[in-house]
């Protein structure tokens, strides 16, 4: 998927929010009750920390999948996040890991959440 699809993947699937093409310009993202959230083009949680940390927050409290995300060196250096079932209480399971830039942790987050919502 390309970046855009991933943010209107993250958007959909794990927002629970839907894209109006074309009604209006630009294009927006509703959620259930028709409020407007996002011009699309401001959607973009692969490079926005705030953003990212929403998606994670709802994977938490619809899907309890809680997010762990840290460096792997104490140097700068990638990001690694992970969800797991329920927190991190001894023997959940790890869902949906992935690795970012160091520069990148959204990336990360979004990743690894996209991985976890299609349970891999």
């Amino acid at each position: 998927m390309t970046p855009q699809e991933q943010n209107e993947w993250l958007a959909v699937e794990v927002m629970g929010w839907h894209l109006d093409r074309g009604h209006v310009t630009p294009n927006r993202y509703y959620d259930e009750e028709h409020i407007e959230k996002f011009l699309d083009w401001l959607w973009n949680p692969l490079e926005n920390i705030e953003q990212a940390m929403m998606v994670a927050k709802q994977l938490r409290v619809k899907h309890s999948l809680w997010l762990t995300l840290h460096q792997v060196s104490s140097k700068p250096a990638e990001w690694h996040a992970y969800f797991t079932f329920g927190g991190m209480a001894v023997g959940n399971r790890m869902r949906g890991e992935a690795y970012a830039s160091k520069d990148e942790p959204a990336r990360a987050i979004c990743l690894a959440a996209i991985k976890a919502k299609r349970g891999e």
